[in-house]
């Protein structure tokens, strides 16, 4: 199940790489008691990762230049595996990362 924890083990994870790829990330947190949002920046790009549960995910991204999204992502799943598929799908695939 994905929780609070299980998010930022999976942030902990992955924060040496993303940060040599120029990815800033807060602190995950939990919002209106069961979901989780983690918030990241880059030199282009601003965005959010929410999991609501029991089963799903967004990924929303927005351009710094002009504000527009830029990718908008939802995902049914509720393992955090299938949330490092999809990030790293979505930082390979877009040319804003």
């Amino acid at each position: 199940m994905i929780n609070l924890a299980v998010i930022d083990d999976w942030l902990n994870s992955k924060k040496e790489s993303l940060t040599k790829k120029g990815f800033v990330f807060q602190r995950p947190r939990e919002e209106h008691g069961s979901s989780v949002s983690l918030d990241f920046d880059t030199e282009k790009a601003v965005g959010t990762i929410v999991y609501w549960p029991p089963n799903n995910f967004e990924i929303q991204v927005n351009s710094i230049s002009d504000g527009e999204v830029v990718v908008l992502k939802e995902f049914e799943g509720n393992t955090i595996e299938m949330l490092d598929s999809e990030f790293d799908s979505l930082i390979t695939n877009y040319s804003i990362f």
